[in-house]
């Protein structure tokens, strides 16, 4: 195990801090479904599943799973759970959800099972925002919105802005973005980790009380017997987390507003964000301009090798971005493949 985690890790090729990330991501995730069952919660909605398990790890008598995934994500992970644990057939806390949210809308999907969204509800999407367009990305948040009552939470992980937008660079994001690409897939965008900044992007859907930790808490918080590093890092550091939970007055507001609303039209259930001038929303999902690049290299508190938690709290611009990958990271790829296969052949 331990030469797998170093080559997964190896500085000049690999991702540094991989396993660990992985590691303090799942704890993370874990104690915030374990909070929201000791608090009340008996919903859990699981977008994007794969193989998450914690619909058995963590079951409990009167909490149901609503598993989503992709129709045949859904069915492979069905006939496995059949094969490996027989007996989860009967249990009544589980329900599969097999639904592309691209073409559905996530209060569709969930219609079509015991799902009461009038329940206060968590709703996880671990690895799955960065994967998406920023559009898709705001209906994503518009639809929990809409079909979370109030006091319902949210959990999900993404790609800090400052990294994807090239403006910090940290060893292995490169590697990580080819590697992706040679999947097929690609990461789409990049939100401003600021605290601040993500309560003010959640707050446009009606979340509050947000919590935001990057990889230096969670190190802190899951791994109290391991020292920080940045260079080369503890946990890989692009990522960071943020839970947040729906605002009563927001839901009220919804309620006054779907009430006001003409007979036929009644039924469609209108967030807080949806009913945000376009322009206003806009303004939250835009590239990240020249000069904020600009100002931010030339920034003279950059100078020297300061902390990535120093540097992340110098960005500044659009709460998240749909920019692509700057040239220097592919140039920088480049350089240590070219490199790698000339040590290799001499």
């Amino acid at each position: 195990m331990r030469c797998l985690q170093d080559a997964l890790e190896f500085p000049f090729l690999g991702i540094p801090g991989l396993v660990r990330f992985i590691d303090v991501r799942t704890q993370w995730f874990d104690e915030g479904v374990t909070a929201a069952l000791d608090d009340g919660i008996t919903q859990v909605v699981i977008i994007a599943a794969g193989y998450d398990t914690r619909a058995y790890r963590l079951s409990r008598p009167g909490v149901k799973f609503y598993e989503i995934d992709l129709p045949h994500a859904s069915k492979n992970k069905q006939e496995l759970v059949r094969s490996l644990l027989p007996a989860a057939e009967v249990r009544p806390g589980r329900v599969f959800v097999a639904a592309d949210l691209s073409k559905v809308k996530l209060a569709d999907a969930l219609a079509a099972t015991s799902f009461d969204p009038t329940k206060t509800t968590l709703f996880t999407a671990e690895g799955l925002v960065y994967y998406l367009p920023p559009a898709a990305v705001q209906q994503l948040l518009t639809c929990i919105s809409n079909s979370s009552a109030p006091g319902s939470r949210v959990m999900f992980d993404f790609l800090n802005l400052s990294t994807f937008s090239g403006n910090v660079w940290h060893p292995g994001f490169e590697t990580l973005t080819i590697s992706v690409w040679n999947k097929g897939e690609r990461m789409y965008n990049g939100i401003d980790e600021r605290p601040e900044a993500v309560q003010r992007l959640l707050s446009l859907f009606g979340f509050g009380n947000c919590c935001v930790a990057g990889a230096r808490n969670m190190v802190k918080r899951y791994m109290p017997h391991v020292e920080y590093r940045s260079r080369p890092p503890t946990v890989s550091p692009f990522f960071s987390y943020v839970s947040a939970e729906k605002h009563p007055v927001s839901s009220m507001a919804d309620a006054a507003l779907a009430a006001a609303a003409p007979a036929g039209k009644k039924e469609v259930a209108t967030s807080k964000a949806a009913r945000k001038d376009s322009s206003e929303l806009h303004s939250a999902f835009h590239k990240v301009t020249d000069d904020d690049a600009a100002a931010l290299r030339d920034n003279s508190q950059l100078a020297g090798n300061q902390p990535a938690g120093k540097l992340a709290s110098l960005v500044s611009g659009p709460l998240l971005s749909c920019q692509q990958p700057s040239v220097t990271w592919r140039l920088c790829a480049m350089c240590r493949l070219t490199s790698f296969a000339m040590v290799a052949t001499s």
